[in-house]
């Protein structure tokens, strides 16, 4: 009886229980009045009888006897219809049931004229109310097709119809949200676009300069070679910038699938680090490892490797020459965390608000402003967190935080 939680059926229900309860107080009525009728018919005839016999002269013992007497004559019922009460008599001519069917008519006929009554304004409020609640809803449900969502249907009532309501609600709620993702996907497009657009115009430019320097003086072997150079540069530069872009790319939108394996983190900052390296030597760095051989962590070696690779990049990029670059690496309670410690200026309090943000950049750096925000959307693609601070007396440390994947009991 799942209706039963409704409130508008709860009541309609209670309504009718009320006229069915009506209708068997009437009936018992109808039982009582129709013996108490009958009971008088059948005295005041008996009285008629019993006085018209005593005037006529017939004893008491004889009237008594006759009253008494259970069964019937052929020659007794053969009077009866000679005097025209017998079986074949019409209703209306039997004495006193003319009366009583008369008075039974007008009872009954008000009786059900207002049960009818009270049955139809009883209905008729129900499914006014009814169709209010349909009628709410339907322009509820309008709005929600032009668009507004700032409404919703009332399903806090139980019953199977506010179930429904609270469905079409969700449904429109995911809607909303879906339209608002959108409109978001819309804007990030967009400004995507016009930061691609940016970041390729200076080396678009540089390259189109570059090109005229060239066929301006085809003769001048010195020139060619070196503008040849920086054109080459230049290309490299753009690679770079739409590599990098593809690969955040494919991560915000959940193409990337993380083959995760545990690996030694010695490996994975190996991998990261065998690219840079001679860059390190070449400009006077040093790059430090620190940590135990046995700590292994659970993620994509490839992709976790270049996102390290990124945070020792940056810290290359903002250091001067004989900087030293630490990579400390610890097993805690929980957790893997691997350190890339240096020993530059640190990050200014305006940065930390933007240094994950897309083609930002402090100052002069060699960058493109890709490669932190790379390496955070790398963590949180694999369950891990990618963090920034300051380090007491100079320099920036850039925390990258696995969770230790737990062993099946």
């Amino acid at each position: 009886m799942s209706f039963w939680r409704d409130r508008q059926f709860r009541h309609f229900y209670v309504f009718l229980m009320g006229v069915l309860a009506a209708l068997t107080v009437f009936a018992a009525v109808i039982w009582m009045m129709y013996g108490r009728l009958s009971k008088e018919i059948y005295l005041s005839h008996n009285r008629s009888v019993v006085s018209s016999l005593l005037e006529a002269g017939v004893e008491r013992n004889v009237i008594a006897r006759a009253f008494a007497a259970d069964a019937s004559s052929p020659e007794g019922e053969a009077l009866v219809e000679m005097m025209g009460i017998g079986e074949d008599a019409e209703t209306a001519f039997l004495p006193g049931i003319a009366g009583m069917q008369s008075k039974m008519a007008v009872f009954m006929t008000g009786f059900v004229m207002s049960l009818w009554l009270v049955q139809m304004a009883g209905a008729g409020f129900f499914f006014s109310d009814r169709e209010k609640v349909y009628a709410e809803a339907e322009k509820m449900v309008r709005k929600f097709t032009e668009g507004d969502f700032s409404g919703n249907l009332s399903y806090l009532e139980e019953g199977r119809l506010h179930q429904l309501f609270g469905s079409v609600d969700h449904l429109a709620k995911a809607l909303a949200a879906q339209g608002e993702m959108t409109g978001r996907a819309k804007a990030f497009l967009k400004d995507t676009i016009s930061d691609i657009s940016h970041q390729l115009k200076t080396p678009l430019a540089a390259l189109e300069m570059y090109c005229e320097i060239i066929l301006a003086e085809p003769e001048n072997t010195e020139t060619v070679i070196k503008f040849t150079k920086k054109a080459s540069e230049a290309l490299i530069r753009m690679e770079q910038l739409i590599l990098a872009l593809l690969k955040i790319t494919r991560l915000d939108a959940g193409a990337v699938i993380f083959e995760k394996k545990d690996h030694p983190v010695v490996d994975v900052v190996k991998r990261g680090i065998e690219e840079l390296a001679v860059r390190a030597q070449r400009e006077g760095k040093e790059i430090l490892l620190s940590g135990q051989d046995r700590v292994s962590v659970n993620c994509d070696l490839q992709w976790t490797g270049e996102a390290l690779g990124n945070l020792v990049k940056n810290a290359l990029d903002y250091t001067r020459e004989g900087a030293k670059i630490e990579i400390s690496w610890e097993e805690l309670a929980g957790a893997v965390r691997i350190s890339v410690i240096d020993d530059g200026e640190g990050i200014g309090e305006e940065m930390f608000h933007h240094m994950f943000k897309r083609f930002y950049r402090v100052g002069k750096g060699n960058g493109i402003g890709l490669g932190l925000p790379l390496a955070k959307s790398v963590m949180e693609g694999q369950g891990g967190m990618l963090s920034a601070h300051n380090i007491p007396g100079g320099g920036a440390a850039f925390v990258m935080t696995f969770p230790i994947k737990l062993k099946e009991l």
